[in-house]
């Protein structure tokens, strides 16, 4: 089970919302975890909560799944690579739906008050999962996502729910090109998401500030505290 010990609460304020967020491979929840005091100054009644990934790699480096092997594949070339990644990815969304009802558990919220955030490997993760999730999210925000499609191994039928989506990248991104991000989006589109997109000029495989106050200005328009 994830652990929820990589955390940002409000000060001295009930939670009333949270970001889950899901790092990248080879990373680990305090990459993402510092963004949250940015994030938090539009929505002041949020928790933030970065779990480390499941399968550790090394000395604080963890991964959701596997890619090593596939690095001489190119999803400029083939959608395949994109499948099979999808494939890799799918066993560990019952580990983040586990995390999402122990959250959601932890401070009396529902599906709704609930945010998934991903970068890179975990962008893809926390969009699958969002989908697939049988009550809708609050909303997804996927950063230099690993890119989504239909195909046999994530068809019609595993899309659940449709919470709006915000998707970041880079121009010059040489990890996931900024097509991939341009293949979530037509995804997405296709099936009736509302999808916005924040694309950042000569940004590689990175968050920049501009792309944490859009994910900022995203979750305060689609909170629901009144």
């Amino acid at each position: 089970m994830l652990k929820d010990d990589i955390a940002v609460f409000p000060q001295a304020k009930e939670v009333k919302s949270v970001l889950i967020m899901l790092h990248g491979y080879g990373a680990n929840g305090d990459d993402l975890i510092s963004m949250a005091s940015q994030i938090q100054e539009q929505n002041s009644y949020m928790a933030f909560y970065a779990p480390n990934a499941p399968f550790q790699m090394e000395y604080n480096a963890y991964k959701w799944f596997d890619i090593g092997d596939l690095d001489n594949e190119s999803i400029y070339e083939q959608f395949s690579y994109i499948e099979k990644l999808i494939k890799r990815a799918m066993p560990e969304i019952s580990v983040v739906n586990s995390f999402i009802d122990k959250i959601k558990l932890k401070h009396n919220l529902t599906d709704k008050d609930i945010a998934l955030m991903g970068f890179s490997q975990g962008g893809l993760l926390a969009l699958m999962t969002g989908l697939m999730h049988a009550e809708k999210l609050n909303c997804l925000i996927g950063c230099s996502a690993v890119p989504l499609s239909i195909n046999d191994t994530f068809d019609l039928s595993h899309i659940l729910s449709k919470p709006d989506t915000l998707l970041t990248h880079g121009t010059d991104d040489d990890v996931i090109p900024l097509i991939g991000m341009e293949i979530t989006e037509n995804t997405l589109k296709n099936v009736n998401i509302h999808t916005e997109t924040h694309i950042v000029p000569g940004m590689g495989h990175n968050i920049d500030m501009s792309s944490i106050l859009a994910m900022s200005q995203f979750l305060k328009e689609h909170s629901n505290i009144k």
